[in-house]
C-alpha cells in the first residue's frame, strides 16, 4: 500500500485559498446584502409569473454564492476538525444561513398565501416550465407552513439547538481514537482506519477491534444518548407545530415520495430477511462455524484479493465506467487529473466517505479514507457514481440541481454495479471468487436489508422517545431487537456491538435518511437488470435520468423506463438479483466441497 502522503487530495484553491482569505468575509458579506436587496425588491410582489422567474433566477445566484463559502468550509472541517479556524467559519456559515432564511423565508410564504387558483396559473406559466416540480413540491408544503415570525423563530433557535448537538456528535465522534494490538504493537487509530479492521484476516484483530470500537461509543453513551434524544424531540416538536401526520412525513415530503410506497418498499424488505440469514449460514460453512460471530460480520473469505493500489483502484473505476458509457468514463477521469479527490485516511478527518456537490456551477468534490481493499475501490465507484450524477445534472438550475435522497442513490449504486461486473471477469481463481461474491453479496445486505434495519430503529426510537425519554441502555436493547429480527440466529453478536446504533452518523445528521439507501439499490437492480437487457441503447435513457437532477419526481424518474414505484412487482425485481447472486456463490461453495 502506497504512503499516506502519496495519495491524491483536493485542490480547494479554486474556491478560497485558506481560512483568512478575505475572499470568504467579502462573499459572506454580499450574499447578506444580496439577501436584504432581494427581500426589499421582492417582498409583497409576487402575484406574477414574470416576478416569481426573476426572484427564482435571483433566490439562486444567492444561494450558489452562498454554496461556494459552505462547501469551502464543510470540506476544510472534513479533514481537519481539530482546527480551530476551520470550526469557526463552519459554525459562521450556521448563522448566515440562518439569516438567509430570515430574508428568503417570505418568497415561500407568500407564494402560499396566493389563493389556489393564482398559484396554479403562475406555476403552469410557459417561463416557468422549468420550475415545475420545484414550485409543485412548494405547494406540498401547504399544509405544513408556519407564519413568518414562527419560520424565522425556529431558524434561529437551530443554530444553538439542534446544529449544535450534531456539532458536538462530530466533534466527539472524530476525536475517538481506538486502540487496537497489531503485529503485536499497541497503538491507537481514528475511526476510519478502525473500521477498516472490521474486515482483517486475522480473527483476533477483528474482535479486538470490535469491542474497542463499540467500546469507545459505550464510555460516551450517555451523552450520545442525550445527543439522540434532544434531536428527537426536537424534531418530534417539529413535526407537531407543522402537523405533520407522522415522524418520518417531512422526509418523505422533502423525498417527493408517499407513505404507502416506503412502505410498501420496507414491508417487501423485512419479507425477505429470510435471504440475510440464508446468506450468513452460507458464510458460517464458509468460516467453520456454526454461526457468525458478530466480529466476523464482515471477515473476508476466500483467497485475498490484496491491496489495490490506489493507481490500479483508479483505473479499474473508471474503466468500468467507460465499458459502459465513454463520457460517463472521461468525466470520472476528471475527478483524478482535476484534484478533486481527497483519498488518504489522516487523523482528525472525517470518517466513512462522500460526495459533496456545492451547486450546478462548481464541480463536485470527493472524500474518501482510502487504505487498498477491495472494500475501498467499490466506495470509490460508489462515490465517483455521485459525482458524475452532479456534473450531468450541471444542466439544471440551481433548486433543481439536487434530486431527493431516494434519487440521489441511483448513479452511485450503479456505479458499484457496474464495478462488480467489471471486476469479477478478472477473478479467475475460485476462492478468490468467492470472496469476491461474499463481499458483494454483503454490499447489498448493508444497502438494501441493513438500512432498513436502520430506519426501522429509528421510527420505533422516534415513537417512544416522543413518548419519554430513552435511556442508553433502552437504546441498546432496541437496537438488539431489530438486529435479531434481521439476522436471526445466523449470527451471534458480541454484548458491545449493541451500542452500534450511537456510531451511526445519520440518524444525528439527519432524519429518516437511511431508507433511501434501499431504495436507491432496489431501483438501480432494477435498471440494471434493463441494461443487461437492452445493452448500449440503455445508456443514453441512463444518462437521462441523471441529467433531469431535482427536476423530476421519483415517480417520474422511474415511468420514464417504463417502472411503477407503487407495484410490488417493481420491489421484487430486486430481490430475484439478490437470489440470482446467492445462487451462483452457493453453487461456488457446493462445487468445492
Amino acid at each position: 500500500m502506497e504512503p499516506v502522503d502519496d495519495l491524491p487530495v483536493w485542490d480547494l484553491s479554486e474556491l478560497y485559498d485558506r481560512s483568512d482569505d478575505p475572499r470568504l468575509d467579502d462573499d459572506l458579506a454580499r450574499v447578506e446584502l444580496l439577501a436584504a436587496d432581494f427581500e426589499r425588491r421582492f417582498r409583497g410582489r409576487l402575484g406574477e409569473a414574470d416576478a416569481v422567474l426573476a426572484a427564482l433566477r435571483e433566490q439562486e445566484a444567492i444561494l450558489e454564492l452562498f454554496g461556494r463559502v459552505r462547501a469551502y468550509a464543510y470540506l476544510e472541517f472534513s479533514t481537519n476538525s481539530a482546527d480551530p479556524a476551520f470550526r469557526r467559519l463552519l459554525v459562521r456559515t450556521d448563522e448566515v444561513s440562518a439569516r438567509l432564511d430570515e430574508r428568503m423565508v417570505f418568497f415561500r410564504l407568500e407564494l402560499l398565501a396566493l389563493p389556489e387558483g393564482v398559484f396554479d396559473r403562475i406555476a403552469a406559466a410557459p417561463e416557468l416550465a422549468a420550475y415545475r416540480n420545484f414550485l409543485r413540491q412548494i405547494a406540498r408544503y401547504r399544509p405544513h407552513q408556519l407564519d413568518e415570525k414562527q419560520e424565522i423563530l425556529i431558524g434561529k433557535k437551530d443554530i444553538t439547538g439542534k446544529n449544535a448537538f450534531v456539532r458536538l456528535y462530530d466533534e466527539l465522534t472524530t476525536a475517538m481514537t481506538f486502540p487496537v494490538t497489531l503485529d503485536g504493537r499497541r497503538q491507537r487509530l481514528p475511526g476510519a482506519a478502525a473500521r477498516n479492521l472490521f474486515y482483517h484476516p486475522e480473527a483476533a484483530v477483528r474482535a479486538g477491534v470490535v469491542r474497542a470500537y463499540y467500546g469507545q461509543y459505550a464510555r460516551h453513551g450517555q451523552t450520545i444518548a442525550t445527543v439522540f434524544n434532544s434531536l428527537v424531540r426536537d424534531h418530534g416538536i417539529e413535526c407537531e407545530l407543522r402537523r405533520f401526520p407522522h415522524s418520518t412525513a417531512p422526509t418523505h415530503l422533502a423525498n417527493q415520495v408517499e407513505e404507502p410506497t416506503v412502505r410498501l418498499m420496507m414491508d417487501r424488505i423485512a419479507d425477505q430477511y429470510g435471504l440475510v440469514q440464508e446468506y450468513y449460514r452460507l458464510k458460517a460453512r464458509i468460516l467453520g462455524q456454526a454461526r457468525v460471530r458478530g466480529s466476523d460480520l464482515y471477515a473476508p473469505v476466500g483467497e485475498p484479493v490484496g491491496d489495490i493500489p490506489f493507481a490500479r483502484a483508479r483505473t479499474l473505476v473508471v474503466d468500468a465506467f467507460r465499458g459502459f458509457d465513454a463520457e460517463l468514463g472521461a468525466l470520472a477521469e476528471r475527478f483524478f487529473e482535476e484534484r478533486w479527490i481527497h483519498a488518504p485516511v489522516r487523523r482528525h478527518k472525517g470518517g466513512g466517505a462522500y460526495c459533496y456537490g456545492p451547486g450546478p456551477g462548481t464541480h463536485p468534490f470527493v472524500l474518501l479514507n482510502y487504505s487498498g481493499s477491495l472494500r475501498d475501490v467499490f466506495t470509490m465507484a460508489h462515490e465517483l457514481g455521485h459525482g458524475l450524477h452532479d456534473l450531468l445534472a450541471a444542466g439544471q438550475t440551481y433548486l433543481n440541481y439536487h434530486p431527493p435522497t431516494v434519487a440521489a442513490e441511483t448513479a452511485s449504486v450503479f456505479g458499484e454495479m457496474l464495478l462488480a461486473a467489471a471486476v469479477k471477469g478478472e477473478i479467475p481463481l475460485r476462492d478468490r471468487l468467492i470472496g469476491f461474491y461474499c463481499s458483494h453479496l454483503e454490499d447489498i445486505i448493508a444497502t438494501v436489508f441493513r438500512q432498513n434495519m436502520y430506519t426501522r430503529f429509528e421510527r420505533e426510537a422516534h415513537d417512544r422517545v416522543n413518548a419519554a425519554l430513552m435511556s442508553p441502555e433502552e437504546l441498546c436493547a432496541l437496537w438488539r431487537e431489530e438486529a435479531q429480527r434481521l439476522y436471526g440466529d445466523a449470527v451471534e453478536f458480541l454484548p458491545l456491538q449493541r451500542w452500534n446504533w450511537a456510531a451511526i452518523p445519520h440518524f444525528f445528521h439527519y432524519r429518516f435518511y437511511c431508507y433511501a439507501y434501499s431504495f436507491g439499490e432496489l431501483f438501480v437492480l432494477c435498471l440494471y437488470q434493463q441494461h443487461l437487457e437492452e445493452g448500449a441503447a440503455f445508456a443514453e435513457r441512463y444518462k437521462d435520468i441523471l441529467r433531469r437532477g431535482g427536476s423530476a419526481t421519483p415517480y417520474e424518474l422511474a415511468a420514464s423506463v417504463g417502472e411503477d414505484l407503487d407495484s410490488p412487482a417493481f420491489w421484487d425485481k430486486g430481490f430475484r438479483a439478490i437470489r440470482g447472486w446467492l445462487a451462483e456463490l452457493r453453487a461456488l461453495v457446493d462445487g468445492g466441497s
